[in-house]
């Protein structure tokens, strides 16, 4: 399996196959929508992230490396001055089933309890292509699962609830600016299937004690 992520820490494109002979999937964005994650500190009312936070980007900081113990593990350093935040995120990819795996420690840098929510949105386009593109919840596996055809991608993320806080499904069409938008207030309505040009979101919650970090 491989994973293309931008110098913005955003998922552009996805490959792999099991075997060769196999069939090959494949999901890309390269606007780098298709994996892309923001914070939202109840209180602060608006959404940060570290690649769009509306003109304050300059005060942002990323670093990337690959770990030195195995091939197949990278670490992504991340602090959004504004939000007084600092993140590190591991990544690591199972050897033989296309699984990705990350690990993130969100720290408080402002030395006052906060309320954080972290929104992870997936924008899909299958075999490049959003046509006949569909997302759902599944209420068993705690997860969003993008599809087309034979394919199939699972995203599911545990926090100190040990389930996804919120979620949603959205569309991309007619206007609409799906998952993605929802989120802008804090707040996923719970949409659980959406078909077509589609993306989803969903949110983990936790709170950090002041100079505290949470995994």
């Amino acid at each position: 399996m491989l994973l293309a992520y931008d110098s913005k820490f955003r998922l552009r494109e996805l490959f792999g196959r099991r075997s060769a002979g196999q069939t090959i999937w494949l999901a890309s964005r390269p606007d780098g929508s298709l994996g892309r994650w923001r914070v939202f500190l109840v209180g602060w009312k608006r959404l940060g992230g570290f690649d769009d936070l509306r003109g304050l980007l300059p005060s942002n900081c990323r670093s990337h490396r690959d770990m030195p113990s195995t091939v197949h593990s990278a670490e992504a350093r991340l602090s959004n001055i504004p939000l007084g935040l600092f993140v590190k995120s591991v990544l690591t990819l199972d050897a033989i089933e296309p699984h990705l795996s990350v690990i993130t420690e969100v720290h408080d840098l402002e030395n006052r309890e906060r309320d954080v929510r972290l929104f992870f949105t997936q924008h899909l386009q299958i075999n490049e292509s959003t046509i006949s593109d569909g997302v759902l919840f599944h209420p068993e596996a705690e997860a969003l699962i993008h599809y087309k055809g034979s394919h199939a991608f699972l995203f599911a993320s545990k926090g100190p609830s040990g389930k996804l806080d919120q979620f949603s499904c959205g569309g991309r069409h007619d206007g609409a600016e799906g998952s993605w938008k929802d989120a802008e207030d804090g707040h996923l309505n719970g949409k659980a299937i959406s078909l077509g040009n589609v993306d989803s979101t969903y949110a983990i919650h936790f709170k950090l004690e002041p100079l505290g970090k949470r995994p």
